[in-house]
């Protein structure tokens, strides 16, 4: 019994793979866990001391996504860079505007006693933040008024940088510049001097940096996914595959909780790299087995909403009941954190609706018919 090759959907894309999407939330569940018994207000307690690289895998995947993107668009028509922005930028910005507004009312109007006479130096810095342009160099090493958007701003900047040199010349970009980057970047974050490390890993340009490495390195894995996909394995090595993406996984996940140190750091991105590829081949059964979960369709915006929600709401959290007594709040944090994630995704749902209406009302109102035909 061989494996099948994966159908294609409308549109010429590949069936979903619910394998990256569950383990997209799984990540942003351990970078909860990382923020939650890791405070910045209070020391660590000994738990997911190295959570924080649950978001290397984040990257990866979306470098993964975005090769994977190019070829299909080179079979079914190529999006030019312009328009990959917009496409692009439509896909993050509305989920990055209701977490702005989410995280303005509890940090800045709830903890921080925002007054008017602030409002304007607040935004003046946001705004960039909503525009998903900060982490361009502009804030200069500080922090996000919602930390976790760095990530989002900057897969968003490298994803349109990339888009342009595939565009440009794919070859070119592809045999030389993506792996003489990687000897440049991981050069870089290996030499800085290890008290700097933090800021490496932190909400800094470096940021971005961080985000060109593993994006890039995500070719590799994307490559790596194609040579699996093109095994003819029995239902024997299927397991036996399946079995070795749960471990590239709990290896991951012992490092992330023990250490922290760079070398660990790196242990783990290297597991991240196979699990991906095993995952994004299609080959694995997990995606199978989730398959027929009611919800699994929303995964990835579950996932997406978990991560951007979860900071502000334990800044409250420690405002109510103090940093030191967050991790005795967990099971009630959690609770509050599903449900405050429901209420997101509906928010962003509905935000998205009403702008397209708004946006076909103004077409109709303002331009010519020949614009409302394109």
């Amino acid at each position: 019994m061989v494996q099948k090759k994966r159908k294609l959907g409308s549109k010429g894309e590949p069936e979903k793979n619910y394998d990256l999407d569950f383990f997209k939330l799984y990540y942003s569940f351990i970078i909860v866990g990382f923020h939650l018994y890791n405070s910045v207000s209070q020391p660590s307690n000994g738990h997911l001391i190295g959570g924080n690289s649950a978001v290397s895998y984040y990257l990866l995947v979306s470098g993964m996504l975005l090769f994977a993107s190019f070829d299909r668009r080179e079979k079914i028509g190529m999006l030019t860079p312009g328009r990959f922005f917009i496409h692009r930028y439509k896909r993050f910005f509305f989920a990055v505007a209701v977490a702005y507004l989410y995280a303005f009312i509890l940090r800045r109007c709830i903890i921080g006693n925002m007054t008017l006479k602030k409002l304007p130096s607040y935004l003046a810095s946001d705004i960039w933040e909503i525009l998903l342009v900060k982490m361009n160099g502009m804030n200069n090493n500080n922090g996000f008024m919602n930390s976790p958007v760095w990530t989002i701003s900057s897969i968003f900047l490298v994803g349109c940088v990339f888009w342009c040199f595939l565009y440009t010349n794919k070859r070119l970009f592809l045999n030389l510049i993506v792996p003489l980057s990687l000897i440049i970047g991981f050069g870089v974050a290996t030499h800085l001097e290890s008290g700097s490390y933090p800021v490496w890993m932190g909400i800094t340009t470096a940021g971005t940096l961080r985000a060109w490495n593993l994006m890039g390195l995500g070719y590799y894995c994307y490559a790596l996914a194609a040579h699996i996909r093109d095994l003819k394995l029995s239902k024997v090595g299927r397991i036996a595959i399946t079995v070795a993406e749960l471990l590239c996984h709990a290896v991951a996940l012992v490092c992330m909780e023990n250490w922290n140190a760079r070398n660990f750091r790196w242990t783990c991105e290297l597991f991240f790299c196979i699990a991906a590829a095993i995952g994004f081949s299609g080959q694995s059964l997990v995606s199978e087995w989730l398959r027929h979960l009611p919800f699994v369709r929303f995964l990835a915006n579950f996932s997406l909403g978990v991560y951007l929600v979860h900071r502000p709401l334990l800044s409250l959290f420690e405002y109510c009941f103090g940093a030191e007594n967050i991790y005795v709040k967990k099971w009630l944090f959690l609770a509050v954190l599903l449900v405050a994630t429901v209420l997101f995704q509906i928010a962003v749902f509905s935000f998205e609706k009403l702008c397209n209406v708004i946006s076909r009302g103004c077409k109709k109102a303002f331009c010519t018919a020949e614009t409302h035909q394109d």
